[in-house]
């Protein structure tokens, strides 16, 4: 027997055992990219900033609508408390939990609205010097405001994935002289 001859089997079997190795790979990441869940969408349909012309932060009113969608087609979300802040020029106007733990069912759409009032904007803008900046802004017909959204979720239905995510929205929100969203950014979708 040639040594040629004797590895010829042993080839042919490597060769079958790394064939299938690589369809059952290919299989899994198949299921795997079909199964995966999508986190979920968030767009702002409405924010306003009410009292806006009146004197300082705490006679202030801020009224924010926000749609958060769940495209996934099998895996329903389990959301914890959710979370608000609203910023200036990226320090902090008011952050406050806005809605307790939620459940959202697969290809739904929920519709989130809150006001933001008084002490929890005084507490946190603390100086005087965020306000002459707004109303500074405010002069010019614009100002920019960020709307962050903040929760942790589970998925629910799915085999890949049980443990919580942190999710974190940030829309872009800037109001006019009337305090009112400008109409460009109505709709607009948040990056994650």
């Amino acid at each position: 027997m040639s040594k040629e001859t004797a590895t010829r089997p042993t080839k042919l079997y490597f060769s079958i055992v790394f064939t299938v190795i690589f369809f059952i790979s290919l299989i899994l990441l198949i299921c795997w990219l079909s199964l995966r869940p999508h986190e979920p969408k968030f767009h702002v349909h409405n924010f306003s900033v009410l009292g806006l012309a009146d004197h300082g932060l705490e006679s202030a009113r801020f009224v924010y609508n926000v749609s958060v969608r769940n495209s996934n087609r099998r895996v329903g979300i389990s959301y914890d408390t959710l979370t608000t802040a609203i910023y200036h020029n990226g320090r902090p106007i008011g952050i406050t939990p806005s809605f307790n733990s939620f459940d959202q069912e697969p290809k739904t759409t929920l519709y989130i609205s809150h006001v933001l009032t008084g002490g929890a904007i005084a507490a946190a803008a603390g100086s005087g010097d965020t306000w002459k900046e707004i109303v500074g802004d405010r002069g010019s017909g614009k100002v920019e405001f960020q709307l962050e959204l903040r929760t942790s979720l589970r998925y629910e239905r799915t085999m890949w994935d049980l443990r919580r995510h942190g999710v974190r929205a940030k829309c872009q929100v800037p109001v006019g002289g009337d305090g009112a969203l400008l109409a460009g950014y109505v709709g607009q979708e948040c990056p994650s």
